[in-house]
């Protein structure tokens, strides 16, 4: 008697299944596309705040660096805002400066506040304002804003 074995009756894999297979696939390849273009638009503005914060930075070194008498003076003469250029001793705007994709505007006030009213111990504190703003890839209008205190 000769038997005959049923292992290849169940052998392979169906077109069901290899259908199957591919669907999931296919999503997970699409999902991994979209990431990266999500990766590559969230290193593009990290770029782009990374400028941003360069170039405020520029403006809150320039103050930090004055000393008291300068910017007692400059915080009396321009109370609320003066028109300068980029590290003029003054507050106000700085041209558009063109890096990359990204056109970036600096703007920047410097006021003054005391610590008392009694003139004999009256201290001033500075506060410097530095905005950047740029329109990013995605062509929408951003903005960062620094501050830096100055004690007297």
């Amino acid at each position: 008697m000769l038997r005959h074995s049923n292992k290849n009756k169940f052998a392979g894999f169906s077109i069901v299944e290899v259908m199957i297979a591919l669907i999931v696939l296919s999503g997970g390849i699409l999902a991994l596309s979209k990431f990266q273009g999500q990766l590559f638009q969230s290193a593009a503005l990290s770029a782009e705040r990374a400028q941003a914060q360069s170039l405020a930075q520029r403006v809150i070194d320039y103050y930090r660096s004055l000393n008291q008498t300068t910017l007692s003076s400059l915080a009396t003469t321009c109370s609320s805002s003066c028109n300068g250029s980029l590290l003029s001793p003054s507050t106000g705007t700085a041209t558009a400066t063109q890096i990359g994709a990204a056109s970036y505007t600096t703007t920047w006030q410097i006021t003054s506040s005391t610590t008392s009213s009694n003139t004999g111990t009256q201290k001033f504190i500075y506060r410097v304002d530095a905005t950047v703003s740029w329109n990013n890839a995605q062509g929408s209008q951003t903005h960062q804003a620094y501050v830096l205190i100055l004690p007297n």
